[in-house]
């Protein structure tokens, strides 16, 4: 696995610079900085594209949904637009490379009420998601762990071309997930039957190219 890893890794930072000298981008460090944010805005639902990092996204007792975030480029700010947060990297043309190895590792706390759609674009990077209300989750991830717990009544599209998924102490809706090399596993609180047999409610995908899937129900 740390292999595939390792290879998918290169090949996706030699992409980058073919691509960046294809067009013409400038590649360099951009400075770093810690951001920190509370929003009065209410949060309908989120729109999160991460270029990089570990993100962490997790249910709060206050009023307001925050974001802190660690090491990110000096361009970062997070704002919301008719009911949708969103994340800015950069505004510029640099392909930002982080040289220094700092981890860039951003915490987004949200009230504790339902949101309607959580949609993830993450090109590098572990995700956790835990104890959320939220219809629907979408998760494109080219590199990267996904960690998920204690979410109810969601529906789940996962995309994970290398890294785990683990879904634990969960009762899911439709289930579609696609993954090329991964260790998929899926601890539900959903009877088996919601899946399987006549009386079934939801569909269950799962496409894995190079991995172990295991899949339990709480009956």
């Amino acid at each position: 696995m740390f292999s595939k890893v390792l290879k998918a890794t290169l090949i996706c930072s030699a992409t980058a610079m073919a691509v960046a000298s294809l067009f013409g981008c400038h590649i360099e460090k951009e400075s770093t900085k810690n951001y920190s944010k509370s929003f009065n805005d209410e949060i309908i639902s989120l729109d999160v594209q991460l270029p990089w990092g570990e993100i962490e996204i997790t249910s709060t007792n206050e009023d307001r949904a925050s974001v802190d975030a660690q090491n990110v480029p000096d361009g970062f700010f997070a704002e919301v637009n008719n009911g949708v947060l969103k994340f800015t990297f950069s505004s510029d043309n640099k392909l930002n490379i982080n040289k220094n190895g700092n981890d860039t590792h951003i915490t987004l706390k949200l009230p504790e009420k339902d949101y309607s759609n959580l949609k993830l674009d993450l090109s590098s990077g572990n995700t956790t998601i835990e104890n959320i209300k939220v219809n629907n989750i979408d998760i494109n991830c080219n590199s990267g762990n996904i960690n998920i717990s204690t979410i109810k009544n969601t529906d789940l599209k996962l995309i994970n071309e290398c890294g785990n998924v683990n879904i634990n102490n969960s009762t899911l809706g439709n289930i579609d997930i696609t993954a090329s090399a991964s260790k998929i596993n899926l601890e539900l609180t959903n009877s088996k039957s919601d899946y399987f047999g006549d009386n079934s409610k939801y569909s269950l995908n799962i496409k894995n190219a190079s991995g172990e899937t295991n899949v339990s129900y709480n009956n």
